[in-house]
């Protein structure tokens, strides 16, 4: 693990949340397209055993305060693969509110993803990332594995003959869609690992990846704004490129580690917590221009 680098990108989320704790206790959208955007960024806090505080109950809050009435969270943006839609939002807003299930008097945060699951349960997807992911929303909010198969088997049954899946029926395989795909029928869907399907995407992947690392996936975003380089490989589709190269690793991860129940996530020891904290106080430093002792 690149501790530096996991530091600047936990910095870099705290800081920018923490500007808008205030706005959502105000019910102000604290960040664009929240349902997706928040959920994605707690469901990776938690991944990291980041602990509850007033930063991630103020977003909890904001998430269930504004669920809409059917169950189902207001999703605005479409940029698929990564937004696209309500069935979207409201699988990354359980995601989030199952992360961080903290109490709060208020709110009824169970009944607020059993909303959420009966929406799901009756929702239509139109394509093959919505389905997949009313799949996984559905998975975290509790279905049995009655209530999945049906949507495991369609997901399983699109399953390219190279192995991998699309984002749409008439785009090729891609790292995004089959890394994803992967992490959700094993997450949820009860597919194992050494599971005939799973061992076929792995193979697609294995086949695709490039040698510096990285997965190529196209993008399919319109050029209204500037380009901006990252540094990460494949030009003008380095940011989705980036987003599927995530995805892959987590799918070929689950070869290596068997599946953890998500309550028992490794919480960040006392020195990966001390190693952080210093690295969080030196990027603070630089950014505001104070010397930064050199690195021993």
């Amino acid at each position: 693990m690149d501790e530096s680098s996991l530091a600047r990108q936990l910095h870099a989320q705290h800081s920018s949340w923490t500007k808008t704790l205030d706005a959502s206790y105000e019910l102000f959208e604290p960040q664009r397209d929240a349902p997706t955007d928040l959920g994605y960024g707690l469901v990776g806090l938690k991944s990291r055993g980041y602990s509850p505080d007033e930063l991630t109950e103020a977003t909890v809050w904001y998430l269930a305060s504004s669920q809409l009435e059917n169950g189902a969270f207001f999703s605005y943006d479409r940029r698929p693969p990564l937004e696209e839609g309500q069935i979207v939002g409201t699988t990354w807003a359980v995601g989030a509110l199952r992360s961080f299930p903290q109490p709060i008097k208020t709110l009824d945060l169970d009944r607020s993803v059993a909303k959420a699951k009966a929406w799901l349960l009756v929702a239509e997807p139109q394509d093959p990332n919505q389905q997949l992911h009313q799949l996984l929303g559905l998975g975290w909010a509790g279905a049995q594995s009655s209530e999945l198969k049906t949507i495991v088997d369609k997901v399983l049954s699109v399953q390219r003959p190279d192995g991998g899946w699309g984002s749409l029926p008439e785009l090729p395989s891609d790292a995004w869609a089959t890394g994803m795909t992967l992490f959700v029928l094993h997450e949820v869907g009860s597919v194992a690992a050494k599971d005939e399907h799973y061992r076929r995407g792995v193979d697609f992947l294995l086949r695709t990846q490039f040698a510096n690392g990285s997965w190529r996936v196209p993008s399919r975003t319109w050029p209204v704004l500037p380009h901006f380089d990252s540094g990460f490989p494949h030009g003008k589709d380095q940011w989705i490129s980036a987003a599927g190269t995530a995805w892959a690793a987590i799918a070929l991860l689950n070869e290596i580690e068997p599946l953890a129940e998500r309550s028992k996530y490794p919480a960040l020891t006392k020195d990966e917590v001390e190693k952080l904290t210093a690295w969080i106080g030196q990027e603070s430093n630089w950014h505001q221009g104070k010397s930064v002792p050199a690195s021993k």
